[in-house]
């Protein structure tokens, strides 16, 4: 709250860099979609668990951050600054496939316009954002049942980090890597054996997500720590019933 508290003091004046704009814009979207993530926390509860005013909030929360990305977007495009509307784009591509999941199917076709716009560019270039597009267009993959695809992409994001030595990045592709296998596990069939390496898969990673967050980010009120002690819960408890 007291995030965008400040923003909206910063927006009582007249921004006239329009990058400056575009972060401002980009930044406080980012705030209400972190917002919005731990409604429906990364897809794994669905509408009919969430209550009214949960889901009044989380519908607005979505609206305005969709409006957001946009504006910052259509900034970045006209000022030719790509580097920067490579790390726009993902936060957009996941605000719509976690909405997509959880709530109803928005922006589909909205985000593959994205992926594609993206991949041309990244043929370039090398940035750290290429990690958060890639976990993006895995994601979104996922969405489409293109489970494959979407673990590729996850692994290259990863790839993308270790090489750039961006400890956060790669710390952010353990999180998501084990979101995306404890997903799998409830929603795909596996045999008993696939099950249990999948599990010990997921556990590996969020032990190593877990100890960075802990170890060299702020822990007080930290909701990605609480994220991650959540799963790795969750995955300890499958690893239980499996025995």
């Amino acid at each position: 709250d007291r995030v965008l508290d400040l923003y909206e003091e910063i927006a009582q004046y007249t921004i006239t860099n329009p990058y400056t704009l575009s972060r401002l814009y980009e930044q406080k979207a980012n705030v209400l979609n972190r917002m919005m993530f731990e409604n429906l926390q990364y897809g794994f509860i669905k509408k009919s668990e969430l209550s009214q005013e949960i889901l009044a909030e989380t519908e607005k929360l979505f609206q305005e951050a969709v409006d957001l990305y946009d504006k910052a977007i259509a900034i970045l495009l006209k000022i030719n600054a790509l580097w920067s509307y490579t790390g726009v784009v993902p936060e957009l591509i996941n605000t719509y496939v976690s909405y997509s999941y959880s709530v109803k199917e928005m922006g589909m076709e909205q985000c593959k316009t994205y992926i594609n716009e993206v991949d041309r560019v990244l043929e370039d270039f090398i940035t750290p954002f290429k990690t958060d597009f890639c976990l993006a267009k895995a994601y979104y993959n996922e969405y489409q049942k293109k489970y494959e695809q979407a673990e590729q992409c996850i692994l290259v994001a990863l790839k993308n980090a270790q090489d750039l030595n961006i400890k956060t990045k790669e710390a952010k592709c353990y999180h998501f890597y084990s979101q995306f296998i404890y997903r799998q596990l409830l929603n795909t069939q596996k045999t008993t054996s696939e099950k249990q390496r999948d599990i010990d898969l997921g556990i590996n990673y969020i032990n190593k997500a877990l100890y960075y967050y802990q170890n060299y980010t702020l822990v007080s009120n930290n909701s990605i720590i609480t994220d991650c002690i959540i799963l790795q819960d969750s995955l300890n408890k499958l690893s239980d019933c499996q025995a």
